[in-house]
């Protein structure tokens, strides 16, 4: 589609508006929230948002790279967070969770490297090499797109945040010598393929995406603006260590925390705008036009043929003589017919 993106500058600009929003906005919400999949679901709109961004401003390379490395580290943590559930007995909630490092040893390290990456940590990770990409090409653009990459700038910093605080919370740095949960880690047919995207979330950053593309899209722009934003999300996430302190930040926010928790209302919106009227329309047609007007239809023409069914069922008498009777008189109008135009009656038809 990049020609046409290159032949359509507003429909282009319009993409890439809708992308760097949508990257803050989902952002935003992953950072109340407390489902350990609901997080991730967040992020990877955020990052789909990245990518339409990259696209909307002419960087297809970097939309496409960033494209690549994301389905290593987010293949890697919605499977790394799949054994954490199943480890919980399908609980979700990473406030019940926590000094996972001695029970789930592989699931720990591997979400790591994956937070990492997401989180744009420097040259190590995948995800510093395609984000910073893509943060890079916006601010470089001409016109008012600088806005797009400070915008990415800030959702890499919240990026790195709200991952730090899933990880700090569910997983946690200390571990007990005595767990009477009794934590176990998943068994090798899940384990080994989140080790093997840890392995992608690392490396995946020097395949030479750009010199496959370059025929096509030339070459990216340099790197190397991300490092800090990450590292600053980082910082802040470390707040979730103190539940006290995170206690506190929730009421200092206040409305802000309990909007974005509730992801912006949207789906109290949705429910008002659509599920509600709809429910009311799906009842309406249901309890009025169903049993009134189409069922009322069908039934008026089934009452009308058994109006006339009890009409004609005068006529069946079920006696063999009536019925020989009127067989009769209508073979004799029959015969009276045909020879009335045949001229055998006294009279004849007129010409």
């Amino acid at each position: 589609m990049h020609q046409l993106y290159d032949w359509a500058p507003a429909a282009a600009a319009t993409v890439a508006v809708i992308g760097g929003v949508t990257a803050l906005f989902a952002a935003t919400i992953g950072t109340a929230q407390i489902d350990i999949k609901r997080i991730l679901a967040y992020s990877t709109m955020s990052q789909i948002g990245y990518m339409f961004l990259a696209v909307g401003i002419g960087a297809y390379t970097a939309g496409m790279f960033h494209f690549m490395t994301h389905a290593f580290f987010k293949a890697l943590l919605f499977l790394a967070a799949g054994n954490v559930i199943h480890a919980f007995h399908e609980d979700q909630d990473i406030r019940h969770m926590g000094n996972l490092r001695a029970g789930l040893p592989v699931t720990f390290w591997t979400f790591l490297i994956g937070t990492l990456s997401i989180s744009g940590f420097p040259i190590v990770t995948a995800g510093f090499w395609s984000k910073d990409e893509v943060i890079r090409a916006a601010l470089s653009a001409a016109g008012s797109e600088y806005v797009l990459g400070i915008l990415a700038l800030i959702t890499a910093g919240l990026t790195a945040f709200y991952m730090f605080r899933l990880f700090i919370v569910a997983f946690g740095w200390e571990w007990m010598a005595h767990d009477d949960r009794h934590l176990h880690e998943a068994p090798p047919v899940q384990t080994i393929p989140v080790i093997i995207l840890a392995a992608g979330a690392v490396v995946a950053g020097y395949i030479p995406v750009a010199s496959f593309l370059s025929p096509v899209f030339g070459q990216p722009a340099e790197v190397g603006t991300l490092a800090f934003w990450g590292l600053a999300g980082l910082t802040l996430a470390a707040y979730a260590r103190r539940p006290q302190l995170a206690v506190a930040w929730r009421t200092r926010l206040g409305p802000i925390h309990t909007l974005v928790e509730h992801k912006y209302y949207i789906d109290e919106l949705y429910d008002r705008l659509f599920v509600r009227p709809g429910l009311a329309l799906a009842r309406f047609f249901n309890d009025i036009v169903e049993p009134r007007v189409i069922d009322g239809a069908v039934n008026a023409v089934a009452a009308g043929v058994m109006l006339e069914a009890r009409e004609f069922r005068g006529i069946q008498t079920g006696r063999v003589r009536s019925y020989a009777l009127v067989t009769l008189g209508g073979a004799v109008g029959v015969l009276g017919i045909v020879a009335y135009f045949l001229g055998y009656l006294p009279w004849k038809p007129a010409a």
